[in-house]
């Protein structure tokens, strides 16, 4: 994006045209050839020359005008992005950590339910219970997060 700004502010500092006055350096004809020169110019430039020079430099103007329109656009754009894949990788390693903190949970109830499973029914149906919730839960969060890394990225 940096090489775009350049090239944006070069084209900023040349839009419009500079007149480059004529020089001679014959010795003895020189200024006459000058001064013969510039009144012509002055008589073409005037009626002729001007009017299509004031075209194109209105013409300049408007193009350097909206591309550094455009290229403040990308600028925003490219920051507003960067924010986001930032949140996105936020969102994404808070995501793990929970997903880690559930499976840890549901390992432990497993390993519960096994402890139980000479226990009485109701205890057991319980444990079965919370087990089955804390993995719907967990799928539930991995489809979701896998859903709103898609949408982010």
């Amino acid at each position: 994006m940096s090489k775009l700004r350049e090239l944006v502010d070069q084209a900023n500092n040349t839009w419009a045209p500079q007149e480059q006055p004529f020089t001679s350096s014959l010795p003895v004809l020189g200024p006459v050839i000058v001064t013969m020169r510039r009144a012509w110019n002055w008589m073409s430039t005037k009626w002729y020359v001007r009017p299509i020079l004031d075209q194109q430099i209105a013409f300049n103007l408007t193009v350097v005008q909206i591309i550094t329109e455009m290229c403040t656009i990308l600028e925003q754009q490219e920051r507003t992005l960067s924010s986001q894949i930032r949140d996105a990788e936020g969102m994404i390693i808070s995501a793990d950590r929970d997903q880690a903190s559930l499976a840890k949970e549901v390992a432990r109830l497993r390993h519960r339910l096994n402890q139980l499973s000479g226990s009485a029914t109701s205890d057991l149906s319980a444990v079965r219970e919370a087990v089955q919730k804390l993995e719907e839960t967990l799928d539930a969060r991995t489809a979701t997060e896998a859903k709103d890394a898609d949408r982010l990225l």
